[in-house]
């Protein structure tokens, strides 16, 4: 099973997906008809969802069948991935320091 997602990742999520929701709407990007379709399945799936395993492939399925939202995807990705390398950096810089003061 894999890393749960947490309460603050949900609500992210769910902001993000919004603001890209309004910014389709002011750019006549998404029709109403659409756009009330996605909110439905965003508020239908989202809060099924436990495991970032459940999380990826909600938003991948979510960005093929609107691509409005296709973004947030590559964005979770980065962030997630931000995150990875920033503990990176900082077991090296750990292990720098403990092989300086040796």
């Amino acid at each position: 099973m894999g890393q749960t997602i947490t309460e603050a990742e949900r609500t992210k999520i769910y902001d993000d997906l919004a603001d890209l929701m309004i910014d389709a709407v002011e750019r006549d990007d998404l029709p109403f008809k659409e756009m009330k379709q996605s909110c439905t399945y965003i508020l239908e799936t989202l809060d099924t969802i436990k495991t970032e395993e459940e999380l990826l492939e909600f938003l991948r399925t979510l960005g093929e069948k609107w691509k409005t939202y296709a973004i947030e995807l590559v964005r979770y990705e980065g962030q997630k991935k931000e995150v990875q390398d920033q503990a990176k950096i900082q077991e090296i810089q750990s292990k720098l320091a403990n092989f300086l003061h040796a």
